[in-house]
């Protein structure tokens, strides 16, 4: 279901968001820093440019987790909400679990899987980029 709105919110609800429209790009990431921030093998993200997110309810807390890296969480349970990094701006990645309906929304590819843990099977015949995916424009 393609829908014009989507919606989430952390674990105990108390952040909540609105994205005007579907994001731009889904993938899976693998990368170390994605497994610690989320105590997960991997994180599957969606991104939308900064202009169609809205906090629509709550507080977040942010926390530069490396140099060029900025992750945004529920000042409350902890959960990661926002993804950020310099490179991307003004774009912004979400956890796509966080979405009320998940199940709208699924990734197109894995990046960073030189990093994968060792036990993790992709099976799902998606594209596999060792690092970051090439630009769509390049």
């Amino acid at each position: 279901m393609s829908r014009t709105e989507l919606s989430g919110r952390c674990l105990c609800g108390a952040v909540q968001y609105r994205i005007t429209g579907q994001p731009d790009d889904a993938f899976y990431c693998h990368c170390e820093s994605c497994r610690r921030s989320s105590g997960a093998p991997f994180v599957a993200w969606g991104r939308v440019p900064q202009t169609r997110f809205e906090l629509t309810q709550g507080a977040l807390s942010k926390f530069a987790s490396s140099p060029d890296v900025t992750r945004s969480r529920c000042t409350g349970c902890g959960t990661e909400i926002l993804y950020q990094h310099k490179d991307c701006l003004p774009d912004l990645d979400f956890p796509l679990a966080t979405l009320n309906n998940p199940e709208d929304v699924a990734p197109a590819y894995h990046v960073r899987t030189v990093e994968k843990l060792p036990w993790v099977q992709l099976g799902d015949g998606l594209p596999k980029y060792e690092a970051w995916r090439p630009k769509k424009d390049a």
